[in-house]
């Protein structure tokens, strides 16, 4: 979708979470990775702060079996990989 255009940096990214999945320190991020703005879960609305945000899939990353088997996927390969 942000390949397309579809999400931006203004598009709200939302997760909803269980509390007990929610902790107060900082994780290791890789290059797929990236943060939501809002966390939900059963009990509270959790506002994160902002980062980085992803440009899109890593290409380079993405198993072959996936690409074969997901129509989408296999669709849009042929634009980013040789």
């Amino acid at each position: 979708m942000i390949e397309d255009g579809l999400v931006t940096d203004e598009t709200v990214i939302v997760a909803t979470v269980h509390s007990s999945q929610v902790i107060d320190e900082l994780l290791p991020e890789g290059g797929h990775d990236f943060r939501v703005d809002f966390a939900i879960t059963e009990n509270d609305i959790i506002q994160c702060p902002r980062s980085r945000r992803p440009s899109g899939l890593i290409w380079e990353s993405m198993p072959a079996k996936k690409i074969r088997t997901i129509p989408i996927l296999g669709a849009r390969a042929k634009n980013h990989l040789n």
